[in-house]
């Protein structure tokens, strides 16, 4: 009942948005499980929309946000790479700068940790990670996502 309540005090624009991005990271995140990496890729740079729409709507820090709570409250979407997808869509079809990275660093003996986050305007805006991990992005594969 807090949730529902918490969500009709948002302005028409953050429920609007926050429905949309809804919709979003559950899409890319089932599109993710179903289909082949290079599909969602192709996929999501062929999503284009008015970035008039989009920038009227939030700026860089309100997309941060209503990514990081909707990903929160819905099932099994807590993932670094569903989230840096759908930020870096919103943020590109808006008309803000952001650039995708997926990096690796090296775990246990036999593992391999992997991460993506976003960046924009040089800062880190999805996909902070402990500072005592080092990602090494997979190179030649950032500037082909979206």
């Amino acid at each position: 009942m807090k949730l529902l309540i918490k969500f009709l005090r948002l302005s028409t624009s953050d429920k609007f948005l926050l429905l949309k991005v809804s919709c979003l990271l559950f899409t890319v995140r089932a599109s993710l499980f179903i289909f082949p990496f290079k599909v969602v890729c192709g996929f999501l740079r062929r999503f284009k929309r008015s970035s008039r729409v989009l920038r009227s709507l939030s700026s860089k820090d309100r997309f941060v946000w209503t990514v990081a709570t909707a990903a929160h409250r819905l099932p099994f979407i807590e993932n670094c790479l569903t989230k840096a997808f759908v930020t870096q869509l919103l943020f590109k079809n808006a008309g803000y700068a952001a650039k995708l990275h997926i990096g690796v660093a090296k775990g246990s003996v036999k593992s391999l940790d992997a991460h993506a986050w976003v960046e924009s305007d040089g800062k880190i805006v999805v996909g902070r990670w402990d500072p005592a991990k080092v990602y090494a992005p997979l190179g030649g594969f950032n500037e082909a996502v979206l």
